[in-house]
């Protein structure tokens, strides 16, 4: 199954399972950093999960390799808007750094139980995006810990030059 299907049946996880999701996100995604390709499209749908727990990073479809010509045009917005960072928002160019704010809205996600912009229209979720600012997950749950609430803060920085300079940065925080 995907992770978007562990949440529908469960809302949210458990702390320690939602970290060991994010844990292993980070590492295939410095693995696809390693290889200058920024993701641009990640959320719940398309990290697949094994039998074991293990997860995936699946449909690279709107990926870009970081040293070639975009597979898509510069000045296309690609993404699904809950889920892409500002700079994707605002159609500027990517690095791995956004995939970095988009595993800090998931580890939102799998801790809250909801996403941290939701709206009733793409515009709506757009403009929450641009203005960056989630309600802490300690207002929502008094258990979530400091160090988690501060990891996704960091991760959701509003500009991309804040955030850690790649996912090996933030497993070793």
């Amino acid at each position: 199954g995907t992770v978007l299907q562990l949440l529908r049946r469960q809302r949210r996880l458990p702390l320690v399972a939602a970290l060991e999701l994010f844990f292993q996100l980070l590492e295939g995604l410095q693995a696809a950093h390693d290889q200058n390709i920024v993701h641009r499209d990640l959320k719940p749908s398309n990290l697949l999960v094994s039998t074991d727990g293990t997860i995936k990073i699946a449909d690279f479809g709107v990926a870009r390799e970081l040293d070639r010509t975009a597979l898509t045009q510069t000045g296309s917005t690609l993404g699904t808007p809950a889920y892409m960072s500002p700079e994707q928002v605002r159609a500027e160019a990517v690095d791995g750094r956004s995939d970095l704010y988009t595993a800090g809205v998931i580890l939102y996600e799998l801790v809250a139980g909801r996403k941290p912009f939701e709206g009733d229209s793409v515009g709506a979720i757009v403009n929450l995006v641009l203005v960056g600012r989630a309600v802490p997950l300690f207002e929502l749950d008094a258990a979530v810990p400091e160090a988690v609430d501060d990891l996704v803060a960091m991760l959701m920085r509003m500009e991309a030059r804040a955030r850690p300079p790649d996912a090996k940065t933030v497993l070793e925080w």
